[in-house]
């Protein structure tokens, strides 16, 4: 299951009740027979902010709302998750903002398109990996 765009913290007419939109779309996934084997959120877990407490704030917020799920989660950043900071409020509190992870005969990839950097190490990887 993929969840995109939740923006915690968000205030405005464009989702007059944005305070209510994640728990609501837990309590569905909570409430269906259908479970889901893992669920990816896709970017802009959180409304951005450029004051580093607030945004920290925001995120635990976030965690404390989708921690019911009963499933693996992944999570990768959006520009309101990393740009302000690079990146580094999203590591402390969700990990790494690229990753893999296999899920029976498949493997996943994700990576920020924010302008979050990637750690040498994966670039490395990504460099040497590419044929011509």
């Amino acid at each position: 299951m993929q969840l995109s765009d939740t923006h915690v913290g968000y205030e405005g007419a464009a989702n007059p009740d944005a305070s209510n939109t994640l728990p609501r779309a837990v309590e569905i996934i909570r409430s269906s027979r259908a479970r889901p084997d893992f669920v990816v959120f896709t970017g802009d877990l959180t409304q951005s902010t450029e004051d580093d407490a607030d945004r920290r704030a925001r995120m635990k917020r976030f965690k404390e709302i989708v921690s019911p799920i009963d499933a693996p989660m992944h999570f990768i950043p959006g520009e309101h998750d990393a740009s302000s900071d690079v990146g580094v409020a999203f590591r402390e509190n969700f990990g790494e903002t690229h990753w893999t992870f296999e899920h029976e005969a498949s493997t996943s990839a994700a990576s920020t398109t924010s302008r979050s950097p990637a750690p040498r190490s994966a670039t490395r990887r990504s460099r040497g990996s590419i044929r011509s």
